[in-house]
């Protein structure tokens, strides 16, 4: 009896050193960024994790070359399974002196731990002369899981708006087409004190929303809005495409309330003009935005700060646009929200080519002449909207978006080959004489005439789309898990 008995004790205490064991080797997810002392990425870093400061730790780097430790950007994300204790993170790169940083790991519940942001010197080559050091303010912070861009430490010129602010981010880019990129990251939602701010064209924000309206920008993987129910607002299992990275502009205080507008004009050359208006109220619990623009240039853009310009690609003709829209978003409490936005576009553009082309060819050489006259009008209204109720075991959302275009083109091509080349007095007098019967040399150009061609064409499509997508958790308190239906509809 007394045999069996410490037999049971001594299985029972392997048991639970084992458990132990095994709980103290719980996987955590590691995240920081690397800059320097100017707040320039750092990419390229190799990476040595110790534990207890002597134990060197095995891990898997998600964010660059695994096998030898080398990050492909400046964020560090991997995966270590060494459990609870203190942590040393060394960092090395060519032309930096060695980064070294500490944290510890508390609990077996902690699954993501932020670091600070880790900042790395570069190596001094030659003895400086006395030199006068200036403050100035810290232009980004960490803090858990978010970025926090100071607006007032990036200096701007007056008068600019939103896109020259995110162009100075560090790790920030901005393409032709408003996508918003981070470190490498896709951001898929601007935000303006956390709502949606023109859903799915985040170019109305960056034209026109005032950089000196902006306190600070933070940037961080924004959770579902079940989360509270699903219990699923850890990213520590989630690989960087199913998050859902964001961009949130915050406001400076004396503009979370009341109202204000900026309006721009201007007329030049050849009849060329533009004009846009924007506006923006706010109230404890309503958002309102409208903006309008008319011009005949293609586009409002304008230069940004470091040289670039923000337009899309060059179109031939002149291109009349029109356009207008309003967002409004509507929070009352934490319980119920409604946004949404309604924006129109219409374009015009009118083309005009006129050509001279030589062929050369052993029995002779042919001349051709052309004309071509293109005008295409468009139309585009689309509509988003997302209404939220959130209870305390119960989510709802509805979700409904339309969006109808149509755009007309109408097409006159014509084309005469010669067998001479003819001499003109103005360009196109070849493609009058030709077709509209009409000109002095009228004679002289159909005696070399070869061939005419006039091709006229018509396309005139019209497209509908339309989707309502509805999702609904439940988690009654009485439940261990959760019930989510998800319906989507599309015309």
């Amino acid at each position: 009896m007394h045999n069996a008995l410490r037999t049971a004790l001594i299985c029972l205490a392997a048991i639970l050193t084992a458990f132990t064991a095994s709980a103290d080797l719980k996987k955590f997810m590691l995240v920081g960024y690397i800059y320097d002392q100017e707040w320039d990425s750092v990419d390229s870093c190799e990476v040595e994790i110790y534990k207890d400061d002597t134990v060197k730790v095995n891990f898997k780097l998600l964010t660059g070359n695994d096998a030898t430790k080398t990050l492909s950007g400046n964020q560090l994300r991997a995966l270590v399974n060494s459990g609870i204790g203190t942590y040393r993170i060394s960092l090395f790169k060519d032309g930096y002196t060695p980064a070294t940083t500490t944290f510890r790991i508390g609990s077996v519940s902690e699954n993501t731990k932020y670091l600070r942001t880790i900042r790395m010197e570069k190596e001094l080559t030659r003895k400086l002369n006395e030199v006068t050091v200036t403050g100035t303010r810290v232009k980004m912070v960490m803090k858990g899981d978010t970025v926090v861009f100071d607006a007032a430490a990036f200096q701007l010129g007056e008068g600019s708006m939103l896109d020259a602010l995110v162009r100075q981010l560090p790790g920030a880019t901005i393409s032709s087409d408003g996508v918003i990129e981070v470190n490498g990251r896709k951001i898929n939602e601007l935000l303006v004190n956390g709502k949606d701010f023109f859903k799915g064209d985040p170019k109305v924000a960056l034209q026109n929303l005032p950089a000196y309206t902006v306190k600070n920008l933070k940037v961080y993987d924004k959770a579902d809005d079940d989360a509270y129910l699903t219990h699923s607002d850890s990213n520590a299992d989630k690989l960087e495409d199913d998050q859902n990275l964001v961009m949130d502009v915050q406001l400076k205080k004396e503009y979370i309330k009341g109202w204000m507008a900026n309006a721009e004009a201007g007329y030049g050359t050849r009849d060329r003009y533009m004009g846009r208006i924007f506006g923006l109220g706010y109230t404890d619990k309503l958002r309102i935005s409208v903006f309008g623009n008319i011009n005949n240039t293609g586009n409002s853009s304008q230069a940004g700060d470091n040289g670039q310009w923000w337009e899309r690609s060059a179109e031939n003709g002149i291109n009349r646009v029109a356009m207008g829209g309003i967002d409004y978003s509507y929070k009352n409490g934490e319980e119920t929200e409604f946004s949404g936005n309604l924006n129109y576009r219409h374009n015009d553009i009118n083309e005009h080519e006129i050509s001279s082309i030589t062929r050369f060819y052993p029995s002779g050489d042919l001349y051709r002449r052309g004309e071509l006259r293109r005008r295409t009008k468009g139309h585009t209204l689309r509509t988003d909207h997302d209404l939220n109720f959130r209870l305390k075991s119960l989510a709802f959302a509805l979700m409904p978006s339309l969006e109808w275009s149509r755009n007309k083109t109408r097409t006159n091509n014509l084309t005469a080959t010669f067998d001479t080349d003819p001499v003109e007095n103005s360009r196109g007098e070849t493609i009058d004489s030709v077709f509209n019967a009409t000109g002095p040399k009228l004679n002289d150009f159909r005696r070399h005439l070869l061939t005419s061609l006039q091709n006229l064409s018509v396309n005139d499509p019209e497209n509908l789309h339309g989707r309502i997508n509805t999702w609904t958790t439940i988690r009654p308190a009485s439940w261990k898990g959760v019930v989510r239906v998800n319906l989507i509809g599309d015309i």
